[in-house]
């Protein structure tokens, strides 16, 4: 998951650490405040696992947009 979220955000450093603690970084330092972020497909996971590191990076990106109103998100099944 974390692979795709480099390929997918123009703006993650090459030393993206691939972990929660380094989204968390990317989101507060890197992530314009304009953005909107979107979670395509997200109903198609089936494996736990996959739900489970989805649920994790989602909820991160929300507790950055309550604490500092950025970015944006929406989730779209």
């Amino acid at each position: 998951m974390h692979d795709r979220i480099k390929e997918q955000l123009p703006y993650v450093p090459d030393f993206y650490g691939r972990n929660l603690d380094a989204l968390w970084d990317v989101i507060t330092g890197y992530i314009d405040m304009d953005s909107v972020i979107v979670f395509h497909g997200t109903a198609s996971f089936t494996d736990d696992f996959a739900i489970d590191q989805m649920r994790k990076i989602i909820e991160t990106f929300r507790e950055a947009e309550k604490k500092y109103g950025k970015p944006n998100i929406a989730i779209e099944s």
